[in-house]
């Protein structure tokens, strides 16, 4: 479901939220992405981003962009989290895990309250949140609750999602846009043949990783997303060149 350089622009996610951005008056459609967005509150929209001067936010930090190990599915009360894989399969989701440095973390955090009155309310919790155990569970809530998202501030995990099963074709449990460790497939072959296809590729991610292969932030950029939290390609409302594509996904 995820045709990368000609459907869906590779991006790392900074903020993805449910924006209250589209015509009053227009009728819900199939595709989301396909609704009719106000250009009155676009703008608005744009400019209170770009109040933000993500020069600054990330000065003196080191914006090398890299893949990781880390998993993004941690057991409860398990340190072990370690493996020999650069990528996740998490429900729905194949994704090819990126460092989680200060430098993205700061990006991120550093939308949130800009963009917090165009949230669309009321806020619709996942409803994976309380399958977590506590205290992640109310962390989860909470955070949803107040930016519209479970996964910023303490739950930002930043990644590459290059994978999505879509669940309407009965091969997944849900199509909540998430990265919990609580979303589990429905075909075991699915999830298989997405294992199988990823580990051709993880022994060339290991060699680039360990000849030092990286790349650094260049900006910053807003696109229209559409199915599993991917972004449509040519949606790309506005850019702020900070110095590869990172994403708020609207």
């Amino acid at each position: 479901q995820v045709d990368l350089f000609s459907r869906h622009v590779p991006h790392i996610t900074l903020f993805l939220a449910d924006f209250d951005l589209e015509l009053d008056d227009s009728n819900a459609a199939e595709d989301e992405s396909l609704l009719q967005l106000n250009v009155t509150k676009v703008d608005s929209f744009l400019a209170a981003i770009s109040t933000i001067n993500f020069t600054q936010v990330i000065q003196g930090l080191d914006c090398t962009l890299s893949l990781s190990t880390q998993s993004f599915i941690v057991e409860h009360n398990d340190d072990s989290n370690n493996n020999d894989k650069f990528y996740t399969i998490n429900g729905a989701f194949t994704m090819l895990n990126v460092q989680n440095t200060p430098c993205l973390k700061a990006l991120s955090s550093a939308i949130l309250d800009p963009v917090e009155s165009f949230v669309k309310r009321p806020i619709i919790v996942p409803s994976w949140a309380a399958s977590l155990p506590e205290p992640e569970r109310s962390a989860a809530i909470y955070r949803s609750r107040k930016y519209g998202s479970p996964n910023v501030k303490e739950g930002f995990l930043p990644h590459l999602t290059v994978g999505f099963d879509d669940p309407s074709r009965g091969s997944a449990a849900g199509a909540t846009y998430h990265h919990s460790s609580h979303a589990d497939m429905n075909s075991e072959t699915s999830m298989q043949w997405r294992e199988d296809a990823m580990e051709q590729w993880n022994e060339g991610f290991a060699l680039l990783m360990n000849d030092g292969c990286g790349s650094e932030v260049k900006g910053i950029a807003v696109g229209r997303n559409s199915i599993g939290g991917t972004v449509l390609a040519n949606s790309r409302m506005m850019y702020w060149k900070v110095g590869n594509d990172l994403l708020l996904a609207t």
